[in-house]
């Protein structure tokens, strides 16, 4: 069973209290926005809108407000930006559910820093080639050794 399986229960009540159904926006950020802008911004909630007693039924007019947190120094390149992360998240719902972004400036918070990826060792490399010696297309070939090395080098 993936893991995906347990987190998704596990953490569903804290996201439907910010207005998200699922933690999808949350979890693929990066890959919606891309990884420049989503470093100076990040989803808060999504607010809908309230519908009334007397006329339950939704009109399509009211769509949710996306409301980010933004780096105080990036607000004007993101407010900028507004239009087309519109698109971007509309799109990954696969609907258009989002009609305005809402932006409150403030600190993000601290991600941890990549650890930095050490180079293999000569006998690792050396030991990756002679594995991938039959392998005819070069690419492929070059892939594989990159990676077999990095494989071998953790052991």
């Amino acid at each position: 069973m993936p893991l995906a399986d347990f987190v998704a229960p596990a953490v569903g009540d804290a996201f439907s209290r910010f207005g998200f159904s699922q933690g999808d926006l949350i979890l693929h950020w990066p890959d919606i926005i891309g990884a420049q802008l989503a470093a100076h911004c990040r989803p808060l909630k999504l607010q809908w809108p309230r519908t009334s007693r007397k006329a339950p039924e939704q009109t399509p007019a009211e769509l949710a407000t996306l409301i980010l947190q933004v780096e105080s120094y990036a607000a004007l390149d993101v407010q900028h930006m507004s239009g087309t992360i519109l698109q971007r998240v509309n799109t990954f719902f696969g609907w258009r559910c989002i009609g305005k972004i809402s932006l409150r400036q403030g600190p993000l918070p601290k991600t941890s820093a990549a650890r930095a990826v050490r180079r293999p060792d000569s006998a690792c490399l050396a030991q990756a080639q002679e594995v991938t010696a039959d392998i005819e297309d070069a690419p492929l070939r070059a892939a594989l050794i990159r990676l077999g090395a990095q494989v071998l080098s953790q052991k």
